[in-house]
């Protein structure tokens, strides 16, 4: 017969396991990097539009565009600087809207991954499949395996904290 707990023996074992399974839960409490918002996205005659949310004082300055080479690394196909466009409008990947781009992507050989570069972050969106973008009705974009338009993409946005600033981005959708 095995011999009896005591009381001495049960706070020996039981109070410090306790207190390891408290110590382990509150690291899940722990904030962690908040989820970066989507992006939304179309392709209109081989030039993509990219929807970012919009920040006070942010301002776009650079965008790529990136496949995936056989090594699996993935290398930049295009390139762009200083942005001349509106953001509020999308951020479009074609040469007009900055002045200076290189490269081009209007036929990739697979998935890409497009990235805008603001004052304050890095917004993009990888393994897109240029395809799944055309066509889409005018004025929608595909966002998290959705589509809707910018203003639903406002709303979607709306509550995600502006970089650097503790704001939202609410106060300029609406």
């Amino acid at each position: 017969m095995p011999p009896r707990a005591t009381t001495a023996t049960l706070r020996r074992t039981v109070l410090p396991a306790a207190f390891v399974l408290s110590v382990v839960g509150a690291c899940g409490l722990v904030p962690s990097d908040p989820e970066p918002p989507p992006v939304g996205l179309r392709l209109d005659d081989d030039v993509l539009t990219v929807l970012i949310p919009r920040c006070p004082g942010e301002q776009v300055v650079a965008a790529r565009v990136e496949t995936q080479a056989a090594d699996g690394s993935w290398q930049p196909v295009w390139h762009a600087t200083t942005f001349g466009g509106d953001a509020a409008d999308g951020v479009e990947l074609a040469e007009g809207a900055w002045e200076h781009t290189e490269g081009d992507y209007a036929d990739p050989g697979g998935l890409v991954g497009i990235a805008v570069d603001t004052s304050h972050a890095l917004y993009g969106a990888g393994r897109v499949d240029l395809d799944d973008l055309r066509g889409l009705p005018p004025g929608e974009y595909s966002v998290d395996s959705g589509v809707g338009d910018a203003q639903e993409y406002a709303r979607l946005v709306a509550d995600f904290p502006c970089p650097g600033s503790g704001s939202d981005t609410s106060a300029l959708t609406r």
